[in-house]
């Protein structure tokens, strides 16, 4: 919503209105800094996209979370397969 708003030069107050959303709530949103898990998920996508570029686009989620494992990352094979579907 903020960036929908922010992407189309629309009036805040007008849009928070029409969308029966408090203008604090709009200015806290675009004022947020990431999270730690969204740090992480972003640093773990880059890393996963580099393997598997090294690799010719061969390996899967198995083996990409294997190389994480071998190179000291913690991670689940499950946040890995949700990370490559992305």
């Amino acid at each position: 919503m903020a960036q929908t708003i922010q992407t189309l030069a629309l009036n805040v107050r007008l849009s928070c209105q029409l969308l029966d959303v408090p203008e604090s709530s709009y200015y806290e949103r675009i004022n947020r800094h990431p999270s730690k898990t969204q740090l992480r998920r972003q640093y773990l996508s880059l890393k996963i996209s580099q393997l598997f570029n090294a690799n010719r686009g061969i390996y899967g989620a198995p083996k990409i979370h294997h190389l994480l494992l071998k190179q000291g990352e913690k991670v689940g094979l499950k946040l890995v397969q949700k990370l490559m579907k992305q």
